[in-house]
């Protein structure tokens, strides 16, 4: 039996709604979409506009319902990395302590696992946190003829007699939490959880770079998510997130800089940042003259290309250097890192990002368009990660989300008379002897 998954990714551009049907052992299914504008509600990385984001959140879920017949009461909703913190803890129980009727003696299953996870899960927490998911590092499992504490990856289907996990709490900030909710609420939609960004990377990426999230790797990688108006980065070592953490800037600054600096409209300044998306001057192989339309000028300006480029470089350098810094804040060098993942809707079709990454940061990124390993525009990476990532989670017991399907009562249709039927049969020989007509003409 299919169970539904809804998501939605608040942006600092818009907001995505992405609507799955997720049959068990087989890959979600996408069957409803929707992306709303919803510019200058999010500033800070924060939400400083509570009534235009509800107002987003329901134009698109009207827009699935009329395209769909579907009607979207509740949803997972994304949550930046600067939101979120990690708090490790670990726990154990005697399989089928699940209490669970049709289990099998002894057989680890999906909710067994799902009642160790909510047994970790139960610590205090402060006034201002909120409990959003508890990520497993490592199980152990103990086994009848005395092993105790054997590794597994998947502890799924065998037979042992407890269970054990060192795992991650994943605890949010209550307030930023509590904004959520209200947007979601005046949107007339439940929340159904939280889901990191973090945690969608591994879904997100092309089939070759997925072991590096896998907990049989040994190396360190950084991504690196310039969106439109945050960037996010996230280090995993040994296939589990280490550290997480956003900055306020992204593709938008490169336009307000260029807006700035040339003293033209924002408009004027994303189209240029379209026409020219090089983040190097130095592969300006044609350093051609561009006309400017200054903001309250009588006459036209020219610049060269490459000046237009410096002036994106500089922003882009500032971008990785900030990343950099807040990961040496932690005590991470970049000498540490073996891997750097590019990506970013704010920076995509961008050449020369390897070279400006390799200067600040000392590594030659892979630069991904998740487009392409997703099938769907890059606008939606987010949002597809949380589908993938959430699809898993079912089994362990997460809850679906809430989704019913309009009901459209039947119309009636009158019959056909015979001579309805005289004038149809009259009309398509009148045109065929037009087209025999044109023809001979």
């Amino acid at each position: 039996m299919s169970k539904g998954i809804s998501v939605i990714d608040i942006g600092t551009t818009g907001v995505r709604v992405l609507v799955a049907k997720i049959a068990e052992g087989r890959s979600p299914q996408i069957i409803a979409k929707a992306d709303v504008v919803c510019k200058n509600a999010v500033k800070n990385m924060t939400i400083e506009n509570t009534e235009a984001v509800s107002s987003a959140i329901e134009k698109a879920l009207r827009r699935i319902k009329d395209q769909t017949g579907l009607i979207i009461k509740s949803a997972y909703f994304g949550i930046s990395g600067d939101k979120i913190s990690f708090m490790p803890n670990s726990d154990a129980i005697t399989v089928n302590d699940d209490h669970s009727e049709d289990a099998e003696e002894n057989i680890v299953t999906g909710r067994t696992i799902g009642t160790l996870l909510d047994r970790i899960a139960s610590v205090d927490l402060y006034a201002d946190e909120m409990l959003i998911d508890v990520l497993p590092r490592q199980f152990y499992v103990s086994y009848d003829d005395g092993t105790n504490d054997a590794k597994v990856s998947d502890p799924t289907g065998l037979n042992c007699s407890k269970i054990r996990a060192d795992a991650d709490i994943i605890i949010g900030k209550g307030d930023y939490m509590d904004i959520v909710k209200r947007c979601a609420e005046g949107a007339g939609i439940e929340v159904d959880g939280f889901v990191p960004y973090v945690f969608t990377v591994p879904y997100i990426v092309p089939d070759d770079m997925k072991d590096y999230f896998s907990e049989k790797s040994d190396k360190s990688v950084l991504v690196i998510d310039i969106g439109g108006g945050i960037t996010e980065y996230a280090l995993y070592y040994k296939g589990a997130p280490y550290t997480v953490g956003a900055l306020p800037v992204g593709g938008l600054n490169l336009t307000n800089d260029l807006a700035v600096v040339l003293n033209i409209t924002p408009s004027d300044a994303e189209q240029i940042k379209l026409d020219y998306p090089l983040a190097d001057d130095a592969l300006v192989t044609n350093d051609i003259d561009v006309e400017l339309s200054p903001i309250d000028a009588a006459e036209k300006e020219i610049v060269k290309v490459s000046y237009i480029v410096q002036i994106m470089k500089a922003r882009i350098e500032s971008i990785l250097d900030n990343v950099a810094a807040e990961l040496e804040d932690e005590g991470i060098m970049s000498s540490l890192i073996d891997t750097v993942i590019l990506t970013g809707d704010g920076i995509n079709n961008f050449k020369g990002l390897d070279g400006v990454c390799e200067s600040v940061i000392g590594k030659v990124p892979s630069v991904i368009d998740t487009a392409r390993y997703t099938g769907m525009k890059s606008s939606y990476a987010y949002a597809g990660g949380m589908v993938r990532y959430m699809a898993q989670q079912l089994r362990y017991g997460r809850k679906p989300s809430k989704i019913a399907r309009e009901y459209q009562q039947p119309q009636e249709t009158a019959p056909e008379t015979k001579k309805g039927k005289v004038d149809f049969v009259q009309n398509i020989k009148t045109k065929f002897k037009n087209m025999i007509d044109s023809f001979k003409d």
